[in-house]
């Protein structure tokens, strides 16, 4: 029975899959299972794969191809078939140094913290080391995270394990896509502390085919997490103002993707949200622009645009 089972959500990934596999394939630490989640790829990934998965039989791997229902549910299906104690991922566009597995499950099973997440590079589609995330980051943390998370996300799936214990009762909501992870990071720090590794241990890929880059949905998808987060709490709660005042943000920000887009009744409800949450006058700016004539607004926005 293996310790760890590693979780790969396959989309369109035939230009990286390959590596990404050989970087597990790599790991100094060798107790684990890959379970590769084809997602209803329409390019060669699954032929890659495949072909690439005969010429290493030794290798303990699970293949498994479903139409396409989302990287969540993707990493869900890997949840549901693991038997390891402890569940990493492992984005298909993504790499790991050799450490990665070695470095986190010594240091997961010395702290009895059940979830453990590293620093890691930013890679562009090249492979190339275009920065350093904690140095990107203002809020890392460990132990209690939660009003961190809140403020930042600072975790991504690629950086990640978690004891599966945690996971049974928390998985990826499939009704989201782009904040996927955050949603669930988010319901795992109320309950679980979390530890750090201050070391890069992975290689995440920043390039144009990251979901995260559509951000009108990514916005959407946010506000309502942080709807829903908000009604984990009463007004008693010290994390109930914070997220109203994060939620506000959020809410203008959402609106301003609207605008750009003139679509200016869905823009002009936004805005009332924000105001209700917390008055705040970017927000009432906007929504008094809303108001104006549809020529108007355009001018508006194209002058703001230019700004």
């Amino acid at each position: 029975m293996p310790l760890v089972s590693i979780i790969m959500p396959v989309y369109n990934s035939s230009k990286y899959v390959i590596s990404a596999i050989e970087s597990v394939f790599s790991q100094s630490y060798k107790d684990y299972e890959l379970i590769i989640i084809n997602d209803g790829s329409t390019d060669n990934s699954k032929e890659l794969i495949i072909d690439y998965l005969k010429q290493n039989k030794d290798k303990d791997v699970k293949y498994i191809y479903q139409e396409n229902k989302g990287a969540s549910a993707a990493r869900n299906k890997g949840i549901e078939l693991a038997k390891g104690e402890y569940i990493a991922f492992l984005d298909a566009d993504d790499l790991w140094m050799p450490e990665k597995l070695s470095r986190s499950i010594n240091y997961i099973n010395s702290q009895e913290y059940p979830t453990v997440y590293s620093d890691m590079y930013i890679i562009d589609s090249g492979g190339n080391i275009i920065d350093q995330w904690f140095k990107m980051k203002k809020e890392i943390s460990e132990g209690n995270i939660y009003g961190d998370l809140l403020k930042e996300c600072f975790i991504v799936p690629t950086n990640i394990i978690i004891r599966k214990a945690c996971l049974l009762e928390n998985k990826f909501d499939e009704t989201i896509r782009g904040v996927e992870d955050i949603d669930l990071w988010l319901r795992l720090a109320r309950k679980y502390n979390f530890r750090v590794i201050k070391e890069p241990l992975t290689k995440w890929r920043n390039h144009e085919g990251n979901y995260s880059k559509n951000s009108r949905i990514v916005s959407e998808n946010i506000v309502n997490v942080f709807e829903r987060e908000l009604k984990e709490w009463t007004r008693k709660d010290k994390y109930h103002k914070v997220i109203i005042n994060i939620l506000s943000t959020k809410l203008y920000i959402s609106g301003r993707y609207y605008l750009k887009e003139q679509k200016y009744k869905q823009a002009r409800w936004v805005f009332i949200k924000s105001i209700l949450y917390n008055p705040n006058i970017a927000s009432l700016t906007r929504l008094v622009a809303t108001i104006l004539p549809n020529r108007m607004i355009k001018q508006i926005v194209s002058i703001r645009n230019k700004g």
